[in-house]
Order: C-alpha cells, then sequence, then structure tokens
C-alpha cells in the first residue's frame, strides 16, 4: 500500500459530518499522516448599486464571516 502524508478533508463548517471526520482520522492514525481541512467562504458579489454602505464595510463583513469560519474549524 502506498504512503499517504496528507489527507485533505472538505468539510461544511458547522455542519461536518463526523464520519467522514472519524474515517479520516483512522487513516491518519494508520499512515501517521497529517489531516488538512477544507473550508471554501464563497466570495461576496453584489450587483451595482445594490448597496450603499460602501467597499469598507463589505470588506469588514467578508473578514467576520472568514473568522466565524476559522472558529468553527477550530
Amino acid at each position: 500500500m502506498g504512503v499517504m502524508n496528507k489527507i485533505l478533508l472538505p468539510v461544511d463548517v458547522p455542519d461536518a459530518k463526523l464520519k467522514a471526520v472519524r474515517q479520516a482520522a483512522f487513516l491518519a492514525r494508520h499512515f501517521h499522516s497529517e489531516i488538512i481541512l477544507l473550508h471554501v467562504v464563497a466570495p461576496m458579489s453584489y450587483p451595482v448599486g445594490s448597496l450603499e454602505i460602501g467597499y469598507e464595510l463589505t470588506g469588514d463583513l467578508h473578514a467576520e464571516i472568514i473568522k466565524r469560519a476559522q472558529k468553527d474549524l477550530d
């Protein structure tokens, strides 16, 4: 059997499937591998003129979404 150094585990935070996480942990222990969790935060996009709050505030909002996702992953 080949060597498995890293296991990429896509997760949908906070609804990560426990069965998939357990299976990845089992494989990681067996192969002495590293688990890399992947959670994608969709970029925010708005039609022109739909928001009047400006770039700075929407940038802060996106940063907050990423911060919450990181907290869920932790």
